[in-house]
């Protein structure tokens, strides 16, 4: 419950800086919605790993619209703002200290944007960002090395970047990203629920009207913009002037994809921040265009077809969510969680917290290959004592061992393979022996 309304909070805070950019309410709504209904909820809402994308997410949300605040606000409070949130969001993941490049890109911008404007005064604060930055990049080094006996961070899975990184593993999984990015979901099917190739004929001509919509939107955003190059520039600081918000979040975007590259493979929580910054992208482009046409009554035409090719792009959107979150049991975090909540569905919440003191909890099999650690563990927080009563696993015990099970203090679970659960089911001594063997 508490990430859910955490989730909430998130949506709330997109909707009200959003419209502070877009002066568009019904953006900033779309936003909202998109943000509360993607497909990436699975791990947004569930136990730890959802606390720590949700904070990540948030935490990358307000860098973002606090690097375009400071580059036309440019204050001491600002850029320290953004390198305590960049010290706290370092430790959420390794993938987000790449963050360090975008507050470094978004000082030089701020240079170009204020150049004729109290230059000394910007410059002595971007001195001072910069500064308390590399401190604190210095003391997460330092923290993780102490912590880890490595300032290099792992890789996924336990692997270490250092060891498993390839160019050509970066390049597949960039690649990867960007497709998952348009709704074209490769890779590995565990990681995505499913796989482009194998939806059905209706949800794959959706992606592709969807994915046109888009490329129609970011081609007429284009022509507006070179409109605007042959106007308006005529120096780096009128280009900055014009294309600062383009910069960063496009950079926030690059900088997340790439970083989360370099692993072995892609976890589908890697793209949750890319995806959403890209569709606050798309929604800015949209809101520069309602700008730079909708507002003219001599160019209806493009008018119309920026509202048509919008709509087709929400509406598409909404339902690819709806198709793709219908497919978030088969994502592999989300099997291994179905399997857990059945371990506490068939004990603590079937006979109440009392009955791991008064019955020993075995498992017949251990084909979902748990660790020690989390057989030892599982029960603990449901204990007022906080006292370890380890799951024991059958098949790791002796003949002996098991011919001595009193099987009244006891309850027996099984493996349901087929809907990936366990189930309680009564044994005798002779049926575990014969199980076991």
């Amino acid at each position: 419950m508490t990430n859910i309304i955490f989730n909430g909070c998130i949506a709330y805070y997109l909707f009200i800086r959003v419209d502070k950019i877009f002066i568009n309410k019904y953006l900033s709504f779309a936003i909202l919605v998109l943000h509360l209904l993607m497909h990436f909820a699975c791990y947004q809402v569930t136990q730890a790993t959802g606390l720590m994308e949700n904070i990540a997410t948030l935490l990358s949300m307000v860098i973002l619209f606090k690097c375009i605040d400071y580059v036309s606000h440019c204050s001491l409070k600002n850029i320290l703002l953004i390198d305590m949130l960049y010290f706290f969001i370092s430790f959420t993941h390794e993938r987000y200290m790449s963050l360090f490049a975008l507050i470094v890109l978004t000082l030089l911008i701020t240079y170009i944007y204020n150049k004729n404007n109290n230059i000394k005064d910007n410059v002595k604060i971007n001195i001072i960002g910069f500064t308390v930055l590399v401190l604190a990049v210095c003391f997460i080094l330092t923290i993780r090395y102490v912590a880890l006996g490595r300032f290099i961070p792992a890789g996924t899975s336990g692997t270490y970047v250092t060891e498993t990184f390839m160019i050509g593993g970066l390049l597949s999984n960039i690649k990867e990203e960007i497709l998952y990015i348009l709704s074209l979901n490769v890779g590995n099917e565990a990681m995505s629920g499913v796989l482009y190739k194998n939806l059905d004929i209706k949800s794959k001509t959706i992606i592709i009207i969807h994915i046109v919509c888009i490329s129609i939107l970011f081609i007429l955003y284009i022509i507006s913009k070179v409109i605007v190059l042959k106007q308006k520039i005529n120096n780096i600081q009128k280009f900055t002037e014009c294309y600062y918000i383009d910069i960063i979040i496009i950079s926030l975007i690059i900088l997340t994809v790439t970083f989360s590259s370099v692993t072995v493979y892609i976890e589908k929580r890697f793209i949750l921040v890319p995806f959403l910054s890209t569709y606050i992208y798309i929604f800015y482009m949209i809101s520069q265009l309602y700008n730079n046409f909708a507002r003219n009554n001599k160019m209806i035409v493009v008018s119309i077809t920026i509202l048509i090719f919008t709509f087709g792009m929400i509406v598409s959107r909404l339902y690819i969510e709806n198709r793709y979150r219908r497919e978030n049991d088969n994502t592999y975090f989300m099997i291994d969680q179905r399997r857990l909540n059945s371990l506490a569905k068939e004990t603590v919440y079937k006979y109440g917290n009392d009955i791991i003191d008064e019955k020993q909890i075995y498992i017949v099999q251990n084909s979902y290959l748990y660790t020690d650690r989390y057989l030892e563990n599982f029960f603990t927080i449901y204990q007022k004592n906080y006292e370890k009563r380890p799951i024991i696993v059958l098949n790791s015990m002796d003949e002996e061992q098991i011919k001595s099970i009193d099987e009244t203090k006891t309850i027996f679970l099984v493996e349901d393979r087929q809907n990936d659960r366990y189930i309680e089911k009564a044994l005798n001594i002779n049926e575990l022996l014969k199980n076991n063997n």
